[in-house]
């Protein structure tokens, strides 16, 4: 099964000449204008396409050209942690909210890359769990909200009559759980970088439970293109996907096959599913 690491557009070129410099490496012709480059490798094949996916066929080069990514350097250096902040659970009916911030250091973002952290909408289910207990073993540290549906749907009417919306409680979410993970830090020096859903909303959450004067915040669409918000979807989708089995389980419902017909219907719904989600 082929191996996949995401790198940075701008890092195509130096993965190349880097492995390029391998023993073994032998540059052949791209097979589409969407490869950057195209390399045999120990018994195996490189493909780097521009997006700056690199997959990774037979067991020969994958350790060759995890190494070398690490070797290739550190990127970001403008603070001693990088605070990644994602959720998973936003858009679908089925199960809880769950948000989560991941700590990691520039070496630590290094490593993950290499191991193929990247956004977990582009992972299968059982990658995302295995990748998950490289990052909770590899980060610094790491913190995680979870809104189980029936608490979600309380809170989401609570806020409604409030005239609030998902995005005041997405706001409350991050804002917890980033500010439990820097409580375990000993240092100020952090980025904290989130993927952007409402700017305004999340600055003035943010406000309540830090001095974000003393912290360089990026809120920016796609933000899973850093290594610590791509850990922190993986996280999310993890404990997402592990409390559906739990709760399949407690509940006696295959969850993941019961269709929201039915789920419009059932009389334990509101154990599982975001209601307002089901109309």
């Amino acid at each position: 099964m082929p191996v996949v690491i995401q790198i940075e557009k701008s890092d195509i070129k130096r993965l190349e000449t880097a492995l390029c410099r391998t023993p073994s490496a032998q540059s052949t012709k791209p097979t589409s204008k969407y490869e950057a480059f195209r390399l045999k490798i120990a018994n195996g094949t490189v493909v780097c396409y521009t997006s700056g996916k690199v997959v990774i066929t037979g067991a020969g080069p994958v350790d060759i050209v995890k190494d070398t990514i690490v070797n290739l350097g550190v990127r970001d250096t403008s603070s001693r942690f990088i605070l990644g902040s994602d959720e998973a659970g936003k858009g679908e009916w089925l199960g809880p909210l769950v948000v989560s911030a991941v700590v990691l250091t520039p070496e630590q973002t290094t490593k993950l890359r290499a191991d193929g952290v990247m956004d977990s909408k582009n992972l299968s289910l059982r990658r995302i769990a295995a990748l998950a207990q490289r990052i909770k073993a590899n980060a610094e540290f790491f913190e995680t909200v979870l809104i189980a549906p029936e608490k979600f749907n309380k809170m989401f009417r609570d806020m409604h009559e409030e005239n609030k919306n998902l995005n005041d409680l997405l706001a409350w979410a991050h804002a917890k759980a980033i500010s439990q993970a820097l409580k375990r830090l000993d240092s100020r020096d952090v980025k904290i970088v989130i993927d952007e859903f409402s700017r305004f909303k999340t600055n003035q959450r943010l406000s309540r439970v830090l001095d974000v004067d003393k912290f360089e915040i990026v809120q920016k669409p796609r933000a899973e293109e850093n290594i610590s918000v791509a850990a922190a979807s993986i996280i999310a989708r993890d404990a997402r996907e592990e409390w559906i089995d739990r709760a399949s389980t407690r509940l006696a419902i295959e969850l993941k096959s019961l269709t929201r017909s039915k789920a419009k219907t059932h009389p334990k719904r509101s154990k599982f599913a975001k209601t307002d989600w089901l109309k």
